[in-house]
């Protein structure tokens, strides 16, 4: 995180005095996510909030060179999972803060049209920390190790890292409004490397071995079917607790505001134009560059 944090801004002190197009895309919607709580993909149970800003800047009239940060937050749960798994009755929260870097490529050339489609792809950064709350108060799951992580007994059992590598890439389209203003629509899918976003994964610890080395609070939040029927006994040890063959996933979809934080006509920072109409001719002075829709179809 440390390091995309350190591209960003050097991307931001560098790019923003060259006279390049470069625009700030401003992203307000919701964040989702599929895993062994939600195995439906795409859907908007359990959908939150989310926000995130992008920086872009015009390598050519189609491509940019993207840098974001995104936040927002996930949850899940087996009281509204599939019929066969609400009596496993596990939950999850967690907070989602994102770091990418990328590249969107638009579909149409933007100097002749006001409708640009684009996909982008990049690399990112997240992190994430799952809790559930049981009596009341609320629980950070990783430390817990509620499957035995990080246990000698378990020893292909890791403590999963809270700050992971991911893939973002997705697609959006964009309405030039004038000059410096521009809508649209922006749907990310992000490909992690890991099944522990929601804390489930694999096979049940043995209770007792888990109960010595993490507590009975553990134990109560590796297995809460006994909350809801309190006499089935504790899952044997290796029954499968969640499916280890699918990493899970996360998405944002909503609406996005693109700002252009240089001028259309001379290049230099400047959002005074953010109200002009697309000017008299909606170019920049000197080279070839990204500018206005000059011919509208």
């Amino acid at each position: 995180m440390k390091k995309l944090t350190l591209i960003l801004l050097i991307g931001l002190i560098t790019f923003t005095g060259n006279s390049q197009r470069i625009d700030l895309d401003l992203f307000g919607g919701i964040s989702n996510y599929q895993g062994d709580l939600q195995p439906v993909f795409l859907t908007m149970q359990s959908a939150k909030p989310a926000g995130f800003a992008v920086l872009k800047y015009g390598v050519t009239n189609n491509f940019f060179v993207r840098f974001g940060f995104a936040i927002g937050s996930l949850e899940g749960t087996d009281a509204v999972n599939r019929t066969d798994l609400k009596t496993r009755n596990l939950s999850f929260n967690s907070g989602l803060k994102e770091l990418h870097l990328g590249l969107e490529y638009r579909l149409i050339n933007p100097e002749n049209f006001k409708f640009t489609p684009y996909v982008f792809a990049g690399i990112g950064a997240f992190h994430f920390d799952p809790t559930a709350i049981y009596k009341g108060q609320k629980y950070r799951l990783q430390p817990l190790g509620t499957e035995g992580q990080g246990l000698d007994k378990y020893p292909t059992k890791k403590m999963y890292k809270l700050t992971q590598m991911c893939i973002p890439y997705g697609l959006g389209f964009k309405w030039q409004i004038n000059c410096n203003l521009n809508a649209g629509f922006e749907f990310g899918h992000r490909k992690l490397f890991t099944d522990y976003l929601d804390d489930v994964s694999g096979t049940y610890a043995d209770e007792e071995i888990l109960r010595t080395a993490r507590g009975q609070t553990a134990v109560n939040l590796a297995y809460r079917r006994i909350e809801v029927s309190p006499t089935r006994p504790y899952p044997s040890e290796g029954v499968g607790r969640g499916n280890p063959k699918q990493s899970d996933w996360y998405y944002f979809t909503g609406i996005t505001i693109g700002l252009r934080i240089n001028d259309c006509e001379t290049g230099g920072f400047s959002l005074g134009g953010l109200f002009k109409g697309n000017g008299s001719s909606g170019r920049f002075r000197g080279k070839s560059q990204t500018s206005c829709p000059t011919n509208v179809y």
